[in-house]
């Protein structure tokens, strides 16, 4: 560290390096900042507050060298950028001043706050870095009164920080495909928290708004979600990365502001009355308290707006409120003394307390998915996570938890942020394991976790870089997503394409095949916008539906119309489990179609959306293999209790559309009313060797001869040149008159359907048979 010093920010020498290096106007000659500009130092009021700012907080921890660093970053931004305006009209180094700013709050050390006062200059000025190393800057710097001891530091944090060059900056937003973009930002950790901090003034509503080109803003909020909010949550700036989220959402449109505001409220009201401490005292009762600390965590604005299924308006184009079921509550769990040194008793401890929670007899809460715990400990002992997450509902209230336990030193590590490195001062040679358990210096023990922290990233990126690099490119996301080890709430499934060729894929548990085929078609440009053309797929060789969810470790491989022709069906409304947009995206499509359509096509269509109705009533039931075919009349005063003036088909049609008004509480009082009478229906499957037209009304006719009534008849093609399956549902009393075997006869010996190529007739019992 230099000897000699700046003691205070040097406002009247200012105007000599400032006259040295540019002017204060711009190119037109006038100055488009509503302020008057100091006539001895040349600096807007607002600047010179800003400097006095940054200088009142980095005197309260910073050393006198440290803070002629500080200076000299500051004096050369107000130099550089007195000529330059941002599309705000707000002088250039408000933002860079406002970065400084942001991370001497934060106590960051000097290098760290002196490379944020400077991070626009190379490539937003014409002052090249090269000047540092000519005897004319420091020419330059000595006119200005700075001395050459305090220059030489700064050249030397402008070299250990010159990924932010313009040409590096550049392939930030250009190459965000590159993984050895993450390497790069890993070499030192203080790079990326500049950045983040920068996109955070960068993301503030006023100077994103102001940007020329719309597209620009949307490209911006793209990147953030897929790209900066989950680099801050991978280095634990989780703060920094909510409020980017929250940007994200906010940016989108007014409306979207107007919904972020009306939500703020909406939020802390809930948890006014579903008290979060009071879920912390409950499952910290059902566990033991010498074993486990319990933390509870409400989710930002923009995990609520997803949940939500990105739906800002209602049906009646109002601004949309939240309801109870668009909130739930996250609770992270620290199980004491277990290490992810030791996968079977950390494993087997969180299993265990898993079922305390979950399986206890009329307890509190309840299970929303099972747990696979045989897949989970092998993810333990194949060190693929070393989280157990599940969701459990407080039967008083309907309150969803997310549940997330951890082992204790892996718990402690997701606390720490790679900014507690450089708290105050850069990390120390003695800031070891012996500094911290036998010194009191707390700096150090903050270095040393983050340290810690900082390690295990930079292990995790070797393995991903030595397990893919040599077969797959994979885009930063991805690498972020694949660094956290899965991430709390992620798995990894194999996509396998057209040519058998494999992709590992991290994508959200409990994750559909649906939301698979959304997510891989927005991570690849060439199949962009194109998932509608998806009619089927397998998984691990099988044939699968399109709801299907997905384990970890399945190889899914998609089926695509052959022209391409997109299938918008209003069952994909509801097979959507994780991608809440994508559900909305189908409804729009569907509300369109019936707007565009009229006559037999838009019956057609209600049809459709009727019966996606009857598979959502279906699958509340508790076993959800029952469909649901006959019977409907038979809950309506269930619905008339809430809804007195809707028939039966508004109600299947309005369930279909995915209408908020409609309960999940109302859907299974409803199901379990018509579980028997399903369970007593008769279904018979009727084979044909290909998909073509009058399948259906072909076995209809058949049956309509005999005049025998169907409660509902449906068919299931997976792809071309594949046997279709034709069900026909029946009412008990049919099965009473006819019997299967002389239905099956009927059925085999029909002309209208030996022309249509039948294969074979297969009776089934009853529907609850049906697999």
């Amino acid at each position: 560290m230099p000897q000699e010093t700046l003691q205070s920010i040097p406002y009247t020498e200012i105007a000599k390096l400032g006259e040295l290096i540019g002017g204060r106007q711009n190119t037109s000659g006038r100055i488009p900042f509503g302020e008057v500009p100091d006539p001895v130092t040349h600096l807007f009021p607002s600047e010179e507050q800003l400097c006095d700012q940054i200088s009142l907080k980095c005197r309260e921890y910073m050393s006198p060298g440290d803070l002629g660093l500080t200076y000299l970053s500051l004096v050369t931004a107000l130099a550089v950028h007195q000529n330059k305006y941002r599309y705000t009209h707000d002088p250039s180094f408000l933002h860079v001043g406002g970065v400084a700013k942001d991370l001497a709050d934060d106590e960051m050390d000097s290098i760290t706050v002196s490379a944020g006062g400077i991070h626009d200059t190379f490539e937003d000025t014409q002052f090249d870095k090269e000047p540092f190393n000519e005897n004319s800057a420091r020419e330059i710097y000595a006119a200005a009164g700075i001395p050459n001891e305090i220059v030489d530091e700064l050249v030397t944090t402008v070299g250990r920080l010159s990924i932010f060059t313009g040409e590096m900056k550049k392939s930030m937003a250009m190459e965000l495909g590159r993984m050895s973009q993450i390497g790069s930002l890993l070499d030192d950790p203080r790079v990326i928290i500049i950045k983040l901090k920068d996109r955070l003034r960068n993301m503030q509503k006023r100077d994103l708004q102001a940007l020329p080109d719309p597209r620009r803003i949307a490209r911006n909020i793209k990147e953030t979600e897929e790209f900066y909010r989950p680099l801050a949550m991978m280095v634990g700036m989780y703060k920094e990365g909510e409020e980017l989220d929250e940007l994200c959402l906010r940016n989108r449109s007014e409306i979207h502001d107007q919904f972020a505001n009306l939500l703020v409220l909406t939020k802390e009201v809930f948890f006014q009355t579903h008290d979060p401490e009071q879920v912390r005292q409950e499952l910290a009762d059902l566990g033991s308290l010498d074993k486990e600390v319990v933390h509870t965590r409400t989710p930002g604005l923009n995990d609520i707006y997803r949940r939500m299924g990105g739906r800002i308006v209602d049906d009646v184009g109002k601004l949309r409120i939240a309801t109870d079921n668009d909130f739930y509550l996250n609770v992270d769990i620290s199980l004491n003394g277990m290490s992810t040194s030791d996968p079977l008793r950390w494993s087997e401890a969180a299993m265990n307390l898993a079922t305390k929670y979950t399986f206890l007899q009329n307890g509190e809460y309840e299970l929303i998915e099972p747990i696979n715990e045989i897949r989970f400990r092998n993810d333990v002992l194949n060190d693929r996570t070393d989280v157990l997450l599940f969701e459990l509902r407080r039967k008083s209230d309907g309150l969803r938890v997310v549940v997330r336990i951890y082992p204790q030193d892996n718990f402690e590590l997701s606390r720490v942020s790679l900014k507690d490195m450089y708290w105050k001062r850069a990390p120390l040679p003695s800031d070891d394991i012996s500094t911290v358990v036998n010194g009191g210096d707390e700096i150090a023990k903050r270095h040393y976790w983050a340290l810690q922290r900082y390690k295990q990233l930079r292990r995790r990126y070797k393995r991903i870089m030595s397990e893919y690099n040599q077969t797959n490119v994979l885009s930063s996301s991805q690498v972020i997503r694949l660094m956290e080890k899965i991430p709390v709430g992620k798995i990894i499934v194999k996509g396998i394409d057209d040519k058998g060729e494999g992709l590992s894929w991290v994508i959200d548990q409990n994750a559909t095949v649906m939301d698979y085929v959304r997510d891989i078609f927005r991570g690849r440009g060439g199949l962009r916008g194109s998932w509608p053309t998806v009619i089927g797929a397998t998984i691990n060789g099988r044939p699968v539906a399109l709801n299907q969810k997905l384990q970890p470790g399945d190889e899914i491989h998609i089926i695509r119309d052959k022209k391409k022709i997109e299938h918008w069906s209003p069952h994909w409304i509801h097979y959507f489990h994780t991608d809440k947009e994508g559900s909305q995206i189908v409804r729009d499509k569907i509300r369109r179609l019936l707007e565009k359509t009229t006559g037999k096509e838009r019956k057609l269509l209600e049809t459709d959306v009727a019966s996606a109705g009857k598979w959502v009533i279906g699958q509340a039931m508790h076993d959800n293999r029952i469909p649901l075919r006959i019977g409907i009349d038979r809950a309506m005063h269930l619905v008339h209790q809430h809804f007195p003036d809707m028939d039966e088909r508004e109600f299947l049609f309005n369930i279909g559309m995915g209408d908020p008004r409609i309960t999940t509480q109302l859907i299974r009082e409803v199901a379990t009313e018509l579980e028997i009478p399903n369970q007593q229906a008769g279904v018979m499957e009727i084979v044909f060797g290909k998909d073509q037209r009058g399948l259906v009304r072909a076995v209809s006719s058949t049956l309509d001869d005999l005049q025998i009534s169907l409660t509902d008849v449906e068919s299931e093609i997976l792809a071309d040149n594949v046997p279709v399956v034709v069900r026909v549902y029946l009412d008990p009393s049919v099965l009473e008159e006819y019997g299967y075997d002389k239905l099956k006869q009927i059925i085999k010996s029909s002309n209208r359907c030996i022309g249509k190529g039948l294969i074979d007739v297969r009776p089934l019992r009853r529907a609850y048979e049906m697999v």
